[in-house]
């Protein structure tokens, strides 16, 4: 995403038109969709961080779903097959703030 297309050519053996024009049409049809920083949670404060699994109720899930969006530490939310039906990326600045978030929070939504 910080390269430019000339850095970008050189590496391909393309011309900087070529790299322009292929990536414009990659964004144009969609599947470019962005480009991202990628942060260090440890270097913010947050030294947990957890891929928690959580269970529902099945009549619940998608009230679940809505309240867990809600609260910030969940960084990312995935449906999942197996072991549990969601998983959670959780990131929290000590083990006192991840227990009470797992049971003073997430275990206090109606369904879970």
């Amino acid at each position: 995403g910080r390269k430019s297309y000339v850095e970008i050519g050189k590496m391909l053996n393309l011309c900087e038109g070529s790299i322009r024009r292929r990536i414009r049409k990659l964004q144009d049809e969609g599947i470019i969709v962005g480009y991202s920083a990628q942060i260090d949670p440890k270097k913010l404060g947050y030294n947990i961080i957890s891929l928690t699994g959580i269970d529902t109720e099945p009549e619940y899930f998608l009230d679940v779903l809505s309240e867990l969006k809600k609260l910030d530490v969940i960084k990312r939310l995935y449906t999942t097959t197996g072991d549990h039906m969601l998983m959670a990326e959780i990131w929290s600045k000590s083990s006192e703030e991840f227990s009470n978030l797992i049971f003073n929070k997430i275990g206090k939504i109606k369904g879970v």
